[in-house]
């Protein structure tokens, strides 16, 4: 099994960064994800974080843990991150740990960047 995980940086603007992942969020994967993402919310600015996890196989502790550390950090500047096309799995897991209360689900890209 091939544990790698993409992100790409899809749109940003000081309001919102719009990231996409892929793969796996895990141990192995997290602390590459969240230098990836932090830099971009630094060059751009930006106080929110758009999330489209459509493409997530897999999220670890770790990789719940990076989710819930980019929303502890934006949530001091008045920011959240938004997950769009999550999938069910995922949804599950954050669901298990009591994290869905923390984070705003869209179904799309554009419907989450309006929340702003």
């Amino acid at each position: 099994m091939n544990e790698t995980a993409k992100y790409s940086l899809l749109a940003a603007t000081t309001d919102a960064a719009v990231i996409s992942l892929e793969g796996y969020v895990n141990y192995d994967t997290a602390d590459e994800i969240y230098s990836f993402i932090q830099a971009q919310l630094s060059a751009h600015s930006s106080k929110h974080l758009v999330l489209d996890v459509s493409g997530v196989e897999y999220a670890s502790s770790a990789g719940i843990g990076v989710f819930m550390a980019l929303q502890e950090q934006l949530q001091q500047h008045a920011g959240r991150v938004v997950m769009v096309n999550i999938q069910e799995s995922l949804l599950h897991v954050l669901k298990l740990v009591g994290a869905t209360e923390y984070f705003l689900f869209c179904e799309t890209v554009e419907v989450a960047l309006k929340q702003f």
